[in-house]
């Protein structure tokens, strides 16, 4: 990928001092130590080659000139007006003379070691190149002003190209992925706070639908799928159907906790019969749906089909297997019953441990009377 750094010495006609040249050829000598970037070209590298040009090629001249040779390399180059060595000096050099630009290439090694590379690396170089005592440095980002103390004057770098825009690109979908991905969760939580009424539930509903997108991401660095928007996606989608089949198992695990008397293996094992028949078939159809992106040519939409389709099946899995092992191991069955609740709760289950003792010796049978009169006249009460 590109990579452009600007040098504006405020001057005009600054570029092709010899004192600005140096720092250039030694900025650009930096570069060349870096092993994921390519050779660096500039207006140094332009001024060395004219100078060995002017030696008759000689290798060991293939620098830049000292003030003696100055005005004769300087004036050969102001005379190609028309050649292929002014061309290639406007190229590099604006047309005041005041700016010159260093051009490279980047290998594409991850955002992480770029930022490195930048941050680390070029920026500090720039400041023991062009600062120093009496020197004032402002970090602007990817900009960078030294300013003289004693004489106001200003050089300025600017680091550009779209490999700074790839970075920050980058950055901003990880960020825009994290809060997406926090922000689900918090509503998530809310909402099955909101219906269940237990803090219990929330955390046992949670734990399965984090799983599938963990190896989401997992199987994203193993294969080198780069994370991009079509990529990120798969999370938020995954996160959200999962959900939906872990609250769907859950309502019905409600219902059936009270028709089993709040017996919770009795409650696991018909809310797997009846909801998770429909939850196999929901996560099948949407599977296929997903799928067909599979084989699709555009690489992320190809990893947008793989993925996706990879997290419903382990959705499926967990909701089905994990959700049930954890509600077994950790849920009593216990709720307390609120009229108003969006999903009906229910008291504490029946114990027979806590009925009252009753003493069957006060207990009174207390029969209808009925008069009948009998053949013989004598009143028989019944």
């Amino acid at each position: 990928m590109p990579l452009e750094i600007i040098v504006d010495t405020g001057i005009k006609q600054g570029v092709m001092r010899l004192p600005n040249l140096r720092k250039l050829s030694e900025l650009e000598d930096f570069l060349h130590t870096q092993p994921i970037l390519s050779a660096p070209i500039s207006v140094a590298g332009l001024v060395k080659t004219a100078t060995q040009a002017f030696y008759e090629g000689d290798p060991s001249s293939y620098r830049l000139p000292d003030n003696t040779e100055r005005n004769f390399i300087f004036s050969y180059l102001a005379k190609q007006n028309d050649g292929a060595n002014q061309k290639l000096l406007r190229a590099f050099v604006d047309s005041t003379g005041q700016s010159a630009r260093i051009s490279l290439k980047v290998a594409d090694v991850g955002s992480r070691q770029l930022d490195t590379l930048i941050n680390k690396r070029i920026k500090p170089q720039l400041r023991e190149i062009y600062g120093g005592e009496g020197v004032t440095v402002a970090d602007e980002g990817n900009t960078m002003r030294f300013t003289r103390d004693d004489s106001g004057a200003e050089t300025t770098v600017n680091l550009t190209g779209t490999t700074l825009l790839f970075i920050k690109g980058n950055q901003y979908l990880i960020n825009n992925l994290r809060s997406s991905l926090l922000l689900a969760f918090v509503l998530v939580t809310f909402i099955i706070a909101l219906l269940f009424k237990s803090v219990r539930v929330v955390v046992i509903s949670l734990i399965p639908n984090m799983i599938p997108l963990i190896i989401a991401g997992g199987l994203m660095g193993l294969f080198n799928i780069p994370l991009k928007p079509s990529t990120a996606l798969i999370f938020s989608i995954a996160l959200g159907i999962a959900i939906d089949d872990s609250i769907h198992f859950l309502a019905k695990y409600r219902s059936e906790l009270h028709a089993n008397g709040f017996n919770v293996s009795k409650a696991i094992t018909s809310s797997l019969i009846e909801a998770g028949t429909s939850m196999i078939y929901t996560s099948l159809i949407l599977f296929f749906g997903f799928v067909i992106f599979a084989f699709s040519e555009f690489g992320g939409t190809k990893a947008l089909g793989i993925l996706m389709s990879v997290s419903l099946l382990i959705a499926l899995f967990t909701n089905l297997i994990i959700l049930p092992t954890l509600l077994m191991s950790f849920d009593s069955g216990k709720y307390i019953h609120e009229p108003d609740a969006l999903i009906e709760g229910y008291e504490e289950y029946y114990d027979e441990d806590s009925d009252a003792e009753l003493d069957l010796a006060q207990l009174r049978l207390k029969l209808d009377q009925e008069e009948q009169e009998p053949e013989n006249g004598k009143v028989q009460r019944v």
